[in-house]
């Protein structure tokens, strides 16, 4: 289809590639520093505190609070970076961009101390809130 030598594209140099060195690669095997996080449930609230009412979707039969996580617990984020045991998936998927900031040494500019953060799960009819902190 193409002549010898002629390609598509040329800068990718088909017909000799690159010699790959891997002098210098054993610096970048070092990891980043891992922290491990603490984070505590600091408050729960039902429907009817965020909007001023029942919500008229959600069935009578529904938790008015949140039945997976109770104030005041606490979990511990090992360096691994591994969600604890215990923790409800859904808020974990949300706070995870805070836990994984904080444990590669990240803070947050608004925050008067650093190494920590509050953070919520985003359930709209009985949202969880968290205290993240950098141990």
């Amino acid at each position: 289809m193409f002549p010898r030598g002629l390609h598509l594209y040329p800068f990718l140099n088909i017909n000799n590639p690159p010699k790959r060195s891997w002098r210098g690669f054993e610096g970048r095997r070092k990891m980043a520093k891992r922290h491990p996080l603490k984070i505590t449930v600091i408050k729960k609230l039902s429907a009817k505190e965020v909007y001023g009412h029942a919500l008229l979707e959600v069935t009578d039969d529904f938790p008015a609070y949140c039945d997976r996580l109770d104030v005041g617990k606490e979990f511990t984020v090992e360096e691994s970076g591994a969600m604890p045991l215990g923790f409800c998936t859904w808020a974990w998927h949300d706070i995870y961009p805070a836990v994984t900031g904080l444990r590669f040494g990240g803070d947050y500019p608004w925050m008067k101390k650093d190494g920590m953060i509050y953070a919520c799960c985003s359930d709209g009819a009985r949202p969880v809130f968290f205290k993240i902190e950098r141990l």
